[in-house]
C-alpha cells in the first residue's frame, strides 16, 4: 500500500498510479469480506465503492480519449473493475 501511495503522489491522476492504488486498496479489504456471517463495516464498503467509481471513471476518461500507458493497462482495468464490483457484492455491501 505504501508502494501505491507513493506512486501516486508522484503521478497523481495517471494510468498507473489510479490502477496500483485501487488494486492495493483491494488487496487491503479482502480479508475482511472472507470471514463468513460477518457483515464489513460500513467503511470498507464505502472505500470499495469509492476504487469502483474511481476506476471506472478512469475507464471512461480513456475511452473519450487515449492516455498514456493506457493500451499497458486496459486489460487490467477491466479485471480490477470486475473484481471490486465482485467483492462489493460478496460483502453484502449496498
Amino acid at each position: 500500500m505504501a508502494a501505491a501511495k507513493a506512486l501516486y503522489q508522484l503521478a497523481p491522476e495517471t494510468v498507473p498510479a489510479v490502477y496500483y492504488l485501487a488494486n492495493a486498496r483491494l488487496r487491503q479489504v479482502q480479508p475482511m469480506l472472507r470471514e463468513i456471517n460477518a457483515p464489513p463495516p460500513a467503511p470498507v464498503c464505502i472505500r470499495l465503492k469509492r476504487t469502483l467509481t474511481r476506476v471506472l471513471s478512469m475507464m471512461e476518461t480513456a475511452k473519450a480519449s487515449p492516455l498514456p500507458d493506457w493500451d499497458r493497462f486496459a486489460d487490467n482495468y477491466r479485471r480490477l473493475s470486475f473484481d471490486l464490483g465482485a467483492a462489493i457484492g460478496a460483502g453484502g455491501c449496498r
